[in-house]
């Protein structure tokens, strides 16, 4: 579960959301594995949180404490102004994980999204560390508002402001 980046990606307002990944071959667990082999990746406004790993399938599903592997973080890629719960793995620079929020691994997605259990992931509009936390810069990197101008309800994307995922509020 989760994403594998095999080359480069832009990865915009994205909610990435209760994966589950098990690798029993070689104990790689991680829901975001990317940055490799010379790729690059420019990540903003996302949020990656509540993705849970397990080494073989006989052991408990649990909140995976580093969120992303970053194996060939390079001077080409750019993460900034996501929410991202637990921590990292790899070698992206102290400096450029410091532009994120993040929250811990008991950090309670109920008061985040409308309903985290049942799968609604709208923003609840009491989910402070999320609405208006967006850059509304980095919400057009490589011109992707005109193509992508509202979010899944189809709710304006930048409306003075830029929420965080794939929904705004």
């Amino acid at each position: 579960g989760g994403v594998t980046f095999k080359g480069s990606a832009v990865m915009v307002n994205c909610t990435i959301v209760n994966n589950r990944n098990c690798d029993e071959n070689n104990g790689n667990c991680w829901p975001i594995n990317g940055v490799r082999d010379g790729a690059w990746l420019k990540g903003y406004n996302n949020i990656i949180a509540g993705n849970y790993a397990r080494i073989t399938t006989d052991q408990p599903w649990t909140i995976q404490r580093d969120q992303w592997y970053f194996q060939d973080w390079n001077d080409n890629c750019s993460f900034a102004t996501n929410l991202i719960q637990g921590g990292k793995k790899g070698n992206i620079s102290d400096s450029e994980w410091g532009k994120n929020t993040r929250v811990d691994l008991t950090y309670d997605l109920n008061s985040l999204f409308a309903d985290f259990e049942n799968g609604d992931y709208r923003l609840k509009a009491s989910a402070a560390d999320a609405i208006d936390k967006g850059d509304a810069a980095n919400a057009n990197v490589a011109g992707l508002i005109g193509v992508w101008n509202t979010d899944l309800e189809g709710k304006a994307r930048i409306n003075g402001s830029v929420d965080l995922g794939c929904y705004e509020n």
